[in-house]
């Protein structure tokens, strides 16, 4: 986030949840904008996208990293249960840009589109080995991209759906692959996916036509990426690795490697504060209360994520029918929002609250949008002007046939990123305007069919993160409604005749500049008529121990560079 200084206000543990968030945000008093290189305790906070760093790289022993990864389920990289583990042993063909997000060569030397912009040729590095000494060949990576095609438990099946034919190996470090019609993401989606060694898993693949079920504390991983893995325990949740010393891009500085998994987000932390980890990621901003008394390092960086409230236009047990339809109602429930203020308590500035829409590619977004400032009057005079009004005797918001605005928001329990606080704000402001909004935190199978079968909410409030490419064509075309198209993400039935053309070319065009240009079309549909509330694109936070060095942000995966990390003597 180019320029974007970070704001910071110190509180007692555990204090800014609840009413104690609303005090906050109630409060006239401006954020605090800290500078670059701050303080936070004994906590440096540094947020350069690309830290740099004095001292040389030096030899070190042992690398230790903690997560809530559960690596008990199987270890299968086609299913992708966890992720970190795959960043350490494999490669992907296309390198996603740490920051600016974009493709870059990587195990592919280059790559060429021909003019049917439907077949791509790519290049392999001639200098690429696996753990076992062999080198990578074209025949690996066509396998790779026909198991995530094929494998029933594929996490990532809906980035090859337009390869219906098997890719073609044209010689040792050559393939080519046609698609059945252009595709937008392709390169940053399905080319960014981890390259696996064809003759591990060939014969096991030739029966079962799956890796899941694939004995994987029996036989080691084997890939052409930073980390060789040495054991794998199940019941002990962890994994070692000893370096790769034949790394073709950069040889790890740590000799081994140990990662571990950890659920409980408390002992993590305690873990970090006795040194038991050299890196933590994730951690909220609440939770740097308790580690700012321990000198170290606090890396804010940018993510791949975003956190919004869909509005329903179709809720059957609404009993305002066709409530939004009225795009200043939608404005003035935006309006009516004080982002700055959840951005302070909740986040504690670690978050950027005035971007719209989904787009959270530094590339492509439109800088020339934002959210709308925090204006409860302007919002009222605005659902006036749409017949809504506040009756004098109740102080609620009732329209022309004294119907009040009653509104009600799903979430589930699970959340990447804290949007259930902030709805917690957004109830708060609704109720000062005099809207009565009720939140409803689900588990998932509940919070599933409420969107999937009932359809009977107001909001669907939830957070989303990423791929390298855009991948929301579902989330917005009105075909993709889940009413009528079991496998549409549109939850709330927004349907927008000029977003849908637009959508139907940048999902075909694979012309990253000319991408922009669409997507910067399509942000300005979503500013203007907002099928959601949208809360803004959030940061990582990174603990890293006081005498690490070298840590490279990745947002895509904010482990993945342990190849720069050393320990200082």
């Amino acid at each position: 986030m180019r320029g974007f200084l970070k704001r910071w206000r110190p509180t007692r543990i555990g204090l800014i949840t609840g009413f104690c968030i609303l005090a906050l945000l109630l409060s006239s008093t401006p954020a605090f904008v800290a500078p670059v290189g701050q303080m936070i305790g004994r906590l440096t906070v540094i947020t350069d996208p690309y830290p740099k760093y004095s001292g040389t790289p030096v030899e070190s022993d042992l690398l230790t990293i903690i997560r809530a990864e559960d690596l008990s389920v199987s270890l299968s990289p086609v299913t992708l249960n966890m992720y970190s583990p795959f960043t350490f042993v494999y490669d992907p063909l296309i390198w996603i840009e740490e920051y600016t997000l974009e493709p870059k060569p990587w195990l592919a030397a280059s790559w060429e589109l021909a003019s049917d912009q439907k077949t791509y040729t790519f290049k392999l590095r001639n200098d690429v080995k696996w753990h076992d000494g062999s080198p990578l060949t074209a025949e690996d990576v066509a396998w790779s991209f026909i198991a995530y095609r094929d494998d029933p438990e594929s996490g990532v099946a809906r980035f090859f759906v337009q390869m219906k034919e098997d890719p073609v190996v044209v010689d040792p470090l050559t393939m080519r692959v046609t698609l059945d019609a252009p595709s937008a993401d392709f390169i940053a989606n399905a080319g960014n996916q981890f390259i696996m060694q064809k003759k591990q898993f060939e014969k096991y693949w030739a029966e079962k036509k799956t890796l899941e079920t694939f004995d994987y504390e029996k036989e080691m991983l084997i890939g052409t990426g930073q980390w060789k893995q040495v054991k794998y325990s199940k019941a002990d949740n962890y994994i070692e690795y000893v370096r790769n010393d034949a790394y073709w891009h950069q040889k790890p500085h740590f000799k081994r490697m140990v990662f571990r998994h950890n659920q409980n987000a408390a002992a993590r932390l305690l873990a970090w504060k006795n040194g038991e980890t050299d890196l933590l990621w994730p951690i909220t901003a609440t939770d740097i209360d308790q580690v700012s008394d321990r000198e170290g390092k606090l890396y804010s960086a940018y993510a791949v994520a975003y956190m919004w409230a869909a509005f329903n236009f179709k809720n059957p047990k609404q009993p305002v029918q066709g409530l939004f339809d009225d795009k200043r109602v939608r404005h003035a429930l935006s309006m009516a929002i004080n982002r700055e203020g959840y951005a302070d308590a909740i986040f504690k500035g670690f978050v950027d609250e005035t971007k719209i829409g989904s787009v959270a590619f530094p590339w492509a977004y439109n800088d020339k949008l934002t959210n709308a400032k925090y204006d409860p009057e302007g919002a009222k005079a605005l659902l006036a002007q749409a017949g809504w009004t506040i009756n004098p005797s109740t102080g609620k918001l009732t329209n022309a046939r004294g119907q009040p605005m009653i509104l009600n928001a799903i979430m589930t329990i699970q959340q990447g990123y804290p949007v259930d606080k902030i709805m917690e704000v957004v109830q708060e402001n609704f109720r000062q305007i005099g809207i009565d909004l009720t939140l409803e935190r689900l588990e998932s199978a509940t919070y599933r069919k409420r969107w999937r079968e009932d359809f009977d909410f107001d909001f669907l409030a939830r957070t989303r993160i990423l791929f390298g490419g855009f991948n929301d064509y579902s989330y917005y075309h009105s075909t993709w409604d889940p009413r009528t198209n079991k496998q549409g993400l549109n939850y709330g039935g927004w349907s927008n005749p000029d977003a849908d053309r637009l959508l139907d070319q940048i999902i075909r065009e694979p012309d990253l500049a000319k991408q922009k240009a669409l997507l910067d079309r399509f942000q300005e549909i979503l500013n203007d008529d907002l099928p959601a509330l949208w809360f803004g694109f959030p940061r990582d936070l990174i603990l890293v121990q006081k005498d690490i060095e070298g840590y490279q942000p990745n947002a895509m995966w904010q482990y993945w560079n342990t190849w720069s990390l050393w320990r200082t003597k």
